[in-house]
């Protein structure tokens, strides 16, 4: 189904004739919904308008909210269409348009002129409608339509937030008119239509949605969203927005949420003497945050992987040996507000080598947060190693200092043993890709893990015990 739209007419009589614009904002020239023939750019000086190129300004304010239909596709010159709001010292461009008609059966209309259709305007609001001669100056035939207002309209854009192998996280602009009091949503089978072989669904109040961990790895869906204005009033469904699930799940820390926290390595003089972990860019397919400017470059980190540490001194030095050119960010705040700290990367041509982040006045207690990402895009090689430590002797303070928290054997060859004072609520061991490949919840002092299966190799385990994770590092014979 496609996006279709009703819109009804409001009571304004249509016309035709002659009608020049301003040479500037500052005398733009008021009009009511109409066609207008043979409007001509006035010769002004170039450069001085909101596009950069000669114009005609006309403004419309509407009496009522609605939507307006902007086209130049009657015919004649080539023309861009910007549509702006404010005043004439302080304007914003709401929309703008180039190239967008087709040439009517008749042989009339221009292939390059521009429209602008069903953009929604308040009601006492000026509207400056600028057309700019930045391809010509000769005339043009233009139209304004105005469109009352739909009982309720479809949604805006439509974003894919988060896209994973068996989930999709999305959300949209809300719709104009109605008002709304919801939405629905439905994912179905790739060509299926709307409304059969419905995968997932579901309605909400706000303007996002998942489908939840239910969609099948590399497969090809259609989403579809619906207004839901009340009283059984419901807009057009907006769809198919076709998308493909990942071929791969992700990893773990992908994401912030999934940080895989790392110990602080107190009293080391140097970042030789450290003791390096590894990780890996591989299988990774979103971000909290884009690419963020940094000594003068901005990369592409939809590749890029997260840590997190919690401070046992002011300073704290992280280092990271890679094999391709990287970028190393290091946050504070929580992972719903990350403010950036510091950085570090090459200028860019680099094709490896250690980026080393030095950041001094943390505060002893809290958790910061890290990423590593490639630069550009798909890195031939995707592993590193990297190591947090400092000189300084680290806090004393343990927050499972009064849990008698205790584990043993390391290097574990079958079973691993964990002890407390109290409950221990969570277990989850990571191996180093980041991958989750133990998860239990024993809610009792004492409990066994069962390691036989595993792989020789380092790991790592989240242990809770009173709402405080702690993270150890094992090695398995």
């Amino acid at each position: 189904m496609k996006k279709i739209t009703f819109f009804l007419l409001s009571l304004t009589t249509v016309f035709s004739f002659a009608q020049n614009g301003g040479d500037t904002c500052a005398s733009a020239v008021a009009v009511t919904p109409g066609s207008f023939t043979g409007t001509t750019i006035t010769q002004g000086v170039s450069g001085a308008t909101a596009a950069g190129f000669d114009a005609a300004w006309f403004a419309f304010t509407p009496d009522e909210d609605g939507t307006i239909d902007v086209s130049s596709c009657l015919g004649g010159a080539d023309t861009r269409l910007w549509i702006r709001t404010g005043t004439c010292g302080s304007l914003n461009l709401v929309a703008q348009s180039d190239d967008v008609c087709a040439f009517n059966p008749d042989g009339t209309g221009s292939l390059w002129a521009a429209e602008i259709t069903e953009f929604a305007v308040s009601a006492g609001v000026t509207y400056f409608i600028e057309w700019d001669d930045r391809w010509s100056t000769a005339s043009f035939d233009w139209s304004l339509s105005f469109n009352a207002p739909p009982a309720c309209s479809e949604v805006n854009a439509i974003f894919a937030d988060i896209l994973l192998g068996d989930q999709l996280d999305f959300s949209w602009t809300p719709a104009d008119f109605g008002p709304p009091v919801g939405y629905n949503w439905e994912i179905v089978a790739d060509g299926a239509g709307q409304g059969n072989s419905i995968v997932v669904s579901g309605n909400t109040a706000g303007t996002n949605a998942s489908s939840g961990s239910v969609l099948t790895l590399n497969t090809p869906y259609d989403l579809f969203i619906q207004t839901d204005c009340g009283g059984g009033v419901t807009s057009a469904w907006v769809g198919p927005i076709n998308f493909t699930t990942l071929s791969f799940t992700p990893v773990v820390n992908d994401l912030c949420a999934g940080a895989l926290p790392v110990s602080v390595q107190g009293d080391v003089a140097t970042a030789a003497a450290a003791v390096y972990e590894p990780g890996s860019v591989a299988d990774t397919a979103n971000t909290d945050i884009f690419g963020l400017a940094c000594n003068g470059f901005t990369g592409n980190a939809l590749d890029d992987v997260w840590f997190s540490f919690v401070a046992g001194s002011e300073n704290v030095n992280i280092t990271a040996d890679t094999n391709f050119d990287a970028v190393l960010t290091l946050f504070s705040g929580d992972c719903d507000n990350l403010i950036q700290l510091d950085c570090a990367d090459d200028d860019g041509a680099g094709a490896g080598g250690i980026e080393e982040i030095n950041a001094t006045g943390l505060t002893i207690g809290d958790t910061y947060y890290f990423r590593v990402y490639f630069f550009g895009t798909n890195p031939m090689n995707s592993t590193f190693e990297f190591a947090v430590w400092t000189p300084q002797t680290l806090s004393n303070e343990d927050v499972l200092a009064n849990t008698n928290f205790s584990y043993f054997p390391n290097p574990v060859k079958n079973t691993l043993i964990l002890k407390a004072q109290n409950s221990i609520e969570n277990v989850t061991v990571f191996n180093m890709l980041g991958q989750a490949v133990i998860k239990t919840t024993p809610n009792a002092m004492e409990s066994e893990i069962d390691m036989q299966s595993l792989n020789t190799g380092t790991y790592f385990a989240q242990v809770t015990i009173n709402n405080v994770t702690k993270t150890i590092k094992l090695l398995k014979q």
